[in-house]
């Protein structure tokens, strides 16, 4: 027996299984909505504050771009190997592991004190935003 028949037998009927239906999709909708803004946020904010950061943390002008460089090449790894991951473990639960290691790690470019922590945050940022995409 399907989802549908038990429901059916259970007396929920059908107009209440398709409004259940277009809540659940409109909330993925604008969550996955909400996730690709705050993505697209955060590389477009790295490129404004990349100066302040680059005086703050005393980064060469090759080290500043290395910063942007890292977060896209941990985007495209990221793609490749959570969209390998979603495909044998589900796209839910990969794209929960790749929203959080997006956050933490972006979180933690904040406490970074030198270069390479930075440089590693933003890597591993990278790979969760390529995860989302």
């Amino acid at each position: 027996m399907d989802a549908r028949q038990a429901a059916l037998t259970a007396g929920i009927d059908d107009a209440t299984i398709d409004s259940g239906t277009k809540r659940t999709r409109r909330t993925v909708i604008w969550g996955s909505a909400i996730g690709y803004a705050t993505d697209g946020f955060d590389l477009l904010i790295l490129g404004f504050m990349l100066r302040p950061i680059s005086a703050d943390l005393g980064l060469t002008q090759p080290q500043a771009a290395s910063l942007v460089t890292a977060t896209l090449f941990g985007a495209v790894l990221g793609g490749f190997g959570f969209g390998f991951l979603s495909d044998r473990l589900g796209r839910v639960r990969v794209l929960v592991w790749t929203i959080v290691l997006f956050a933490v790690f972006t979180g933690l470019c904040a406490l970074a004190h030198g270069y390479w922590d930075l440089l590693i945050y933003r890597t591993i940022a990278g790979l969760g935003l390529g995860g989302e995409f």
